[in-house]
């Protein structure tokens, strides 16, 4: 998925209240059940937003990695999720901003699904603070 954050320096998001984007795969969109991606807007940060693998069971949600700061959040980020076995992990990058390299984040996910969906969610604003959503491709 690509994504053109309207915020300019890596927030993302219209204020630091906890706003988020979610972007799962491995998804069952009736219950609700799966694993993904979350940006969060938190107050530890002016300029960047932090990052981790989530796991969603029946609607409650689970970090599965400790939140890790990510400055590339801004327009022309890329995300990629890949699941294979038991291991789900996300590459993320700025075409814009290619000097800041390749953030990468694995993990164990605790149940192992075959779900084949996927499940986007953003408690953002809209406007100065909308995120445009560029592409998805689902392989």
């Amino acid at each position: 998925i690509t994504l053109d954050p309207c915020k300019s320096a890596g927030q993302g998001f219209g204020s630091a209240t906890g706003q988020y984007l979610d972007i799962c795969i491995k998804f069952n969109t009736r219950t609700l059940t799966g694993y993904g991606l979350r940006f969060i807007r938190t107050p530890e940060y002016d300029k960047a937003v932090e990052v981790c693998l989530m796991e969603y069971d029946n609607g409650n949600i689970t970090p599965i990695t400790d939140p890790q700061r990510c400055d590339l959040f801004r327009a022309g980020c890329a995300v990629t999720l890949h699941a294979e076995g038991d291991i789900i992990s996300a590459e993320i990058s700025n075409s814009t901003h290619p000097d800041k390299g390749t953030q990468r984040i694995e993990a164990k996910m605790p149940h192992p699904n075959t779900f084949g969906g996927f499940h986007l969610q953003h408690t953002g604003t809209t406007g100065a603070s909308a995120t445009v959503i560029k592409t998805i491709y689902l392989k």
